[in-house]
Order: C-alpha cells, then sequence, then structure tokens
C-alpha cells in the first residue's frame, strides 16, 4: 500500500472531502517522521521507546488501511486512542510529566473533535486526563521513574517539530472547515430566501387565480338572479322563482366569504350567518333587524364549504318558508343548534325537497320544540384542518 496517495475516491464529492483530504495530508507527516523518531530512539539504545514508536508506526498503517475503506469516524476514533496511549507510554520511559511529548493531548482532543460525536469526543478527553493524571500521581507515589530533564537532543528538536506542525496543521483544518461550512450555510441561506420567494410569488399567483374565479362565479349568480327576478314578472309560480332566488344567494355568500379570506377550507358560521340576513333582508327589501340574529356567549363554529354551502341554503329557506323573525344560534360540543323561532308549528312549511336534501347533506335533523317554541336544526359538526 502507498502511502502517499491522492484522497480516497470514496470521499471524492462527499461531505467529508475536505476532512478526508486533511486526514490524508496528516499520514504523509506521520509516515515521514515517525521513521525518524524510530531510527533516532534505535540509535540511542532505548528500544522501549523505539518499541512505542514502532507500534504508532503499526497503528498509523492500520488506521491508514480503514481509512481508504471509507470508515473516516471509525479511523480518527482508532487513531486518537491509540496514540494518546502511545503518547502516555513515551511520557511514562521519557521526561515523565516534563516530556515535551505531553503536548500531543490537546492537539489529539483538537484533532478529534472535528469530526467525532460529542461521546467520542468525551472518551478521548478522558483517556487524556487519565494518561495526565498518571504522569503526575504516579511519578509522586514512585510507580513509575521518569528520566531526569537533561541537554536538548536531536531527538527532542524532531519530537518538538513535529507536534508543533501537526498542531498548526490540526488548527488550519479547523479554521478551514469552519470557514466552509459557513459559506455551505449561506449559500443554503439564500437559497432558501430565493426558494421562499419564488414560492411566495406561486402562493401570490394562485391566490389571485382563486380571487378571479370566486368573482367571476359571484357574477354569474348575481346574473342568474337577476334573470331569474325579470322571469318571476312574467309567470305564475312566482313562489317557486323566489325560492330558487334566495337559494342562489346563499351560495353567492358563500364564495364572498371566500374572497375575503385566505383559508379556503373553513368557513365561519357566525360571519356567514350575518351576511347572509344581511343580503336575504335587503333582497326582500325588509328591514335589516326585522329577524332577530342572536349568538350564545363566545360562540365559534366552523365548517367546509360543501358544509357551509347545505348550512346556508338551510338557513335561507327555513326563514323564508316559516318566516322566522327570530333566530338564536348555539353550539354545545360538536353540535351546532339553531333555533328559528316562529308562531307557526305546521311541519308542512319544512317540507321543501331542497331542505330536506340539504338537512341530509349536513347529516342533521329538523324539529319542533314545544318548549322554546321553535323549529330546531341539529347539525352535528367535525373538525376542520386550517
Amino acid at each position: 500500500m502507498k502511502l502517499a496517495t491522492p484522497t480516497p475516491k470514496v470521499y471524492i464529492g462527499s461531505h467529508e472531502e475536505s476532512m478526508a483530504k486533511a486526514l490524508n495530508l496528516g499520514f504523509l507527516i506521520l509516515f515521514i517522521t515517525l521513521p525518524i523518531i524510530l531510527l533516532q530512539q534505535v540509535l540511542k539504545n532505548e528500544y522501549v521507546s523505539a518499541s512505542l514508536v514502532a507500534f504508532g508506526c503499526l497503528s498509523a498503517i492500520i488506521v491508514r488501511f480503514i481509512f481508504v475503506r471509507g470508515f473516516l469516524r471509525s479511523s480518527i476514533y482508532l487513531f486518537v486512542l491509540s496514540f494518546t496511549l502511545i503518547v502516555t507510554g513515551i511520557c511514562t520511559f521519557g521526561n515523565g510529566i516534563n516530556d515535551i511529548s505531553i503536548i500531543s493531548y490537546p492537539i489529539l482532543i483538537g484533532f478529534s473533535s472535528v469530526i467525532l460525536h460529542r461521546k467520542e469526543l468525551y472518551v478521548t478527553t478522558a483517556l487524556s486526563l487519565i494518561g495526565v493524571v498518571w504522569l503526575v500521581f504516579g511519578d509522586l507515589w514512585n510507580l513509575y521513574d521518569p528520566i531526569a530533564v537533561t541537554n536538548s537532543l536531536l531527538s527532542d528538536f524532531i519530537v518538538t517539530s513535529t507536534i508543533v506542525v501537526l498542531g498548526g496543521y490540526v488548527a488550519s483544518t479547523l479554521t478551514f472547515n469552519m470557514k466552509t461550512s459557513l459559506e455551505k450555510a449561506q449559500e443554503q441561506t439564500q437559497k432558501s430566501r430565493k426558494d421562499s420567494e419564488i414560492l411566495g410569488s406561486e402562493v401570490e399567483s394562485k391566490e389571485q387565480i382563486i380571487y378571479e374565479i370566486n368573482r367571476k362565479v359571484i357574477d354569474s349568480l348575481r346574473f342568474i338572479r337577476g334573470f331569474i327576478g325579470l322571469q318571476e314578472n312574467s309567470t305564475k309560480n312566482i313562489l317557486a322563482y323566489q325560492s330558487l332566488k334566495i337559494k342562489i344567494l346563499a351560495v353567492e355568500t358563500i364564495h364572498e366569504q371566500l374572497i375575503e379570506t385566505t383559508n379556503y377550507n373553513v368557513i365561519e358560521v357566525k360571519r356567514l350567518t350575518q351576511q347572509l340576513i344581511k343580503k336575504y333582508t335587503h333582497v326582500k327589501k325588509l328591514n335589516i333587524d326585522s329577524i332577530g340574529l342572536s349568538f350564545t356567549r363566545r360562540f365559534s363554529a366552523t365548517m367546509d364549504i360543501d358544509g357551509a354551502i347545505a348550512l346556508a341554503i338551510c338557513v335561507i329557506t327555513m326563514i323564508d318558508s316559516i318566516k322566522s323573525e327570530k333566530l338564536r344560534f348555539q353550539k354545545d360540543l360538536d353540535q351546532l343548534t339553531i333555533h328559528f323561532y316562529t308562531d307557526k308549528n305546521d311541519d308542512s312549511h319544512v317540507k321543501d325537497q331542497v331542505l330536506l336534501l340539504m338537512i341530509q347533506q349536513l347529516k342533521g335533523q329538523i324539529q319542533w320544540s314545544v318548549e322554546n317554541h321553535a323549529f330546531e336544526l341539529l347539525v352535528p359538526l367535525k373538525r376542520i384542518e386550517s
């Protein structure tokens, strides 16, 4: 296996490419410096230290083998653990806590922080602290005999230079990765902003289209209602034409509600009814106060479009057929109750086929309340997603 090779192809084009390039260069530095340190230790007849350095060379080769197979995080984790142990061993058989190699601890921790997860980083940090504890207290309790510090040697220069180079390399790698991550984050932010603007313009365009459709529907319904108004003057069946007009008026009111909202799935019952009564009294040329409309305290109910259309036709048909002059809306949990107060309790006034069809569509029922002296329209409410 070649020691100095380009970045493995498995990392090319991935988010790990920059880190893989940095680690690849780190291996190159190790494969150059470790043999030099090993030769220096052998020439000094320090075979124990030489054995530790040889173990470091073997560990670097194994880690490199794992690295080229695409296991980046695992290779760094193994590298940091093995070299933390090697540094502890070198310091133990060297100058102890005073050995220059001890500055490798923070460099290894910084190196591992580039890519390891938090738990793995905790393990490497704890291992370094254990090494420091061993070097300090082991010396104090005479558990090992460190070599006294003497004059500087060539090996000290090599070791120190290697550590400084690796430290600077780790710092530059951290800086480069942070800068790269920041640039990518900025690019993603700009892209997200552009996507948001495009989506916003599309939503605005769709809302404008929906608005125009509702407006066209309203205009068409008004035209039909006006045409029916002309026809009812020239026919004997005036009541049938008037009944059709108020049903069209109910659908027209729904579309007017849709124009005024951005949520096309939900219709507010209270607002719909108020507008419906207002339009009905206007078409019938009645005083707006001629029909009393009231709601229970904190009344709030919503329906989907189909349900709202059916409800509007039911309400407007009931008012027109029984001539109710007072309405009260009441909501109890998941049921809506509408009281149509009237002096007429004859069911024949509520046998309109369209009314019965709309009540069936609402899955509701209508009944006469002797206690309230009113017809009661009971409508189950279902939850509507906004």
